[in-house]
């Protein structure tokens, strides 16, 4: 069954965290796109601010893989960030040595704007949150 729009954003912060079992360690993920749609769509109301947060599906996965590398420097989130690499600049680095990391992806050149990842997220996420905020 479809749980109804809650009544305020309290109450919609009050659901989500219903889902947490131990609130130091489980933790809801916020940067799955899919995932985010769903929740979004099930506590907030359709015309909600809220619903931007998810919108550039590319900008979520990118964020979530350096974020996961960050966090989880193993095999599964190298091999992620390797992907993420060559995706994006069709090769990699020679200084890398298959070492990858979150570095060189925020600091390599985007193909279509011609501008660095890390400057293309910091103009994204100030105009999401201008907007979110108004």
């Amino acid at each position: 069954p479809k749980t109804p729009l809650c009544k305020s954003k309290d109450d919609a912060f009050k659901k989500l965290s219903l889902h947490r079992k131990k609130r130091q360690s489980d933790f809801l993920d916020w940067l799955d796109p899919s995932i985010l749609e769903g929740r979004v769509t099930d506590y907030f109301s359709h015309n909600s601010r809220i619903h931007k947060i998810y919108a550039d599906r590319n900008k979520c996965y990118i964020l979530k893989t350096l974020r996961n590398h960050i966090a989880h420097d193993s095999i599964k989130t190298q091999r992620e960030i390797k992907k993420l690499v060559i995706d994006n600049l069709g090769y990699l680095p020679i200084r890398t040595h298959n070492k990858v990391n979150a570095s060189d992806v925020l600091f390599s050149i985007e193909r279509n704007s011609q501008k660095k990842f890390i400057k293309l997220f910091i103009d994204y996420y100030s105009d999401l949150e201008l907007s979110l905020c108004k």
